[in-house]
């Protein structure tokens, strides 16, 4: 069903030659001192509690889980501001009672982003594919391109907000669909000593197509959070997240809401 089928689309994307062939041809600016490049490490794991865990309409049995993720990047600067980094990532959700709502997934990927008149451009592609919980069968695997545009803004000392914009085209590795993302987001980050507080929420809409029998499908979907964490030493911390998110949509099954709770611990390391 593709409203079940919703909750596992995938991102994945070829073109991986262009940004490559662009540092090539630009290279840094002549005489500028660079930061140097460098490889990070993270890793984030916690349970949490979802009120639908399929995704699915109507009302339905929460369910808590077991998430972990880590992931390698490897980040480039090219010239002032702007970088190249590419990253591999691997996580899994695993479910108590829902089995078939869990996934193993795995992805790479490579962004460019530029720094200018304190925003920042990225573009980026992404290949990715998952497999079930029980890894015994191989889920939706994707391509994707995506651009996005970010600027925080200090409202005041320890208070800033960051605005956000992205859109995205995804193309599915089976043929069956292909679609097209937009988003925004709004986020208030307020830093207290070692803790940081979160309020924010985003807006998508997607466009489905290569959908000849059915008409072209659109969803909308919005969500808000709230989020803590507490930073006990540089890259490590520990955050709790409570996030409301409803989605509407042309086909009836993609219609959904839920309720997430999430404690989490994170770390990254530098080499």
């Amino acid at each position: 069903m593709q409203g079940e089928a919703g909750r596992r689309r995938q991102w994945r994307t070829g073109g991986a030659w262009l940004l490559p062939c662009l540092v090539a041809i630009i290279g840094p600016a002549h005489g500028q001192t660079l930061p140097r490049p460098g490889w990070s490490l993270s890793a984030q794991l916690g349970p949490g509690w979802t009120s639908n865990p399929n995704d699915l309409p109507g009302r339905q049995k929460g369910d808590a889980y077991w998430n972990w993720q880590v992931g390698l990047s490897y980040r480039h600067p090219l010239w002032d501001g702007a970088a190249l980094t590419s990253s591999v990532n691997t996580g899994s959700d695993w479910y108590a009672r829902e089995r078939d709502a869990g996934s193993n997934r795995l992805s790479g990927s490579l962004s460019f982003s530029q720094a200018w008149r304190g925003a920042t451009l990225s573009l980026g592609i992404t290949a990715r594919t998952s497999m079930d919980q029980p890894l015994r069968a191989h889920d939706e695997a994707s391509q994707d391109v995506s651009l996005g545009l970010s600027r925080p803004i200090t409202l005041a000392p320890d208070w800033t907000l960051i605005p956000s914009l992205g859109a995205a085209r995804r193309f599915y590795q089976n043929g069956t669909k292909n679609d097209v993302r937009f988003r925004s987001g709004l986020v208030l980050a307020r830093k207290w000593n070692a803790w940081t507080w979160r309020l924010g929420g985003t807006a998508s809409y997607l466009l489905e197509d290569n959908t000849p029998i059915l008409p072209r499908i659109r969803d909308r979907n919005w969500s808000l959070f709230l989020s803590s964490s507490y930073e006990w030493e540089k890259d490590r911390e520990i955050g709790l997240r409570l996030a409301y998110a409803r989605t509407y949509s042309t086909y009836a099954p993609n219609r959904n809401r839920s309720v997430t709770l999430a404690p989490q611990v994170s770390a990254t390391f530098r080499f």
